[in-house]
């Protein structure tokens, strides 16, 4: 009878300590609060979508994730309104896109985490309007030659799928090579290029054993096609002042340096190596085309 009473009681305890580990676990695995609010909710604009990005809840222990859009703003309450749940989310998620939007109108975003306690505060809300984007960039532009034809090829652009590419516009602009008409080696022609409008200025600083040059082109426009208009020298110009070196144009104003250019700058009767000038030639009333035909004084009169 005493063997007896023993193994009727040790089987229910063992039942009490099952249930009280099975207690024990479930309290442990089951957070005693609902999880902290999501931080830093941003929604990027897309075609009728935005993609949301945000920090998780710190210390809180989430399972999952539901959002909020509106649109327009409401004044639909966030206990009530039409949450949607973020499928396969959990603690690492911190993206979603959000789509079937309205183009044009702003929507408003807000967040809130769950976990086995229940579903927690609502994120601080933010809005954004989604938009048609336009087309990117076409890529891989290339052109063959034909007989007085060209064939162009390129990559498709990106587009969204609500927005078809209609068509392509083309911009074509006539290449021109711009020559010197008395170049000779060594003359570093084009060493440096000025363009303002229709006017092009074109160094070459070694012309003439180094004393140096720059030409002056306009455009047509017209035609498109460029002419030589004025040959600009120095007016005391000698060897190596490398006149051409650099140069501006402005309007009518065209500057070019002589890096080289040898100047009295103390007054002594004696000019300074290599000292360096600028000049500045202003255009004939008549337009570049009259300056090569001007006698020295005509020149001098437009030159400083």
């Amino acid at each position: 009878m005493h063997l007896l009473n023993h193994m009727t009681v040790f089987p229910r305890l063992i039942l009490l300590g099952v249930f009280l580990t099975a207690v024990f676990l479930l309290v442990y695995a089951v957070p005693a609060n609902a999880a902290d609010a999501p931080s830093g909710l941003t929604p990027t604009a897309g075609d009728t979508q935005a993609t949301l990005t945000w920090n998780g809840p710190n210390g809180s222990f989430t399972t999952g994730y539901r959002a909020l859009w509106m649109e327009p703003l409401t004044n639909r309450m966030l206990e009530t309104g039409d949450w949607t749940d973020i499928a396969g989310s959990d603690a690492t998620t911190t993206t979603h896109t959000a789509t079937g939007l309205t183009n044009g109108i702003e929507h408003a975003f807000y967040l809130r985490a769950e976990n086995g306690a229940g579903l927690g505060p609502a994120s601080e809300g933010a809005s954004v309007t989604p938009n048609l984007l336009k087309p990117d960039r076409p890529t891989g532009l290339t052109a063959t030659a034909g007989n007085t034809v060209v064939d162009l090829a390129w990559t498709e652009a990106q587009t969204s799928a609500t927005q078809p590419i209609d068509n392509y516009e083309l911009l074509q602009l006539a290449l021109r090579k711009l020559d010197s008409l008395d170049g000779v080696d060594g003359e570093s022609y084009s060493h440096l290029v000025a363009v303002d409008g229709d006017t092009a200025v074109v160094g070459a600083p070694t012309d003439d054993s180094g004393a140096g040059s720059a030409f002056i082109f306009t455009r047509d426009t017209a035609s498109g096609a460029w002419s030589r208009q004025a040959n600009l020298t120095a007016p005391n110009g000698e060897t190596d002042d490398f006149f051409g070196l650099s140069i501006a144009v402005y309007g009518d104003i065209v500057v070019v340096g002589a890096s080289g250019d040898d100047i009295d700058i103390d007054d002594d009767d004696i000019d300074e190596s290599n000292v360096g000038s600028a000049y500045v030639f202003v255009k004939p009333a008549t337009g570049w085309s009259a300056w090569d035909s001007l006698d020295a004084s005509g020149k001098a009169s437009l030159t400083a």
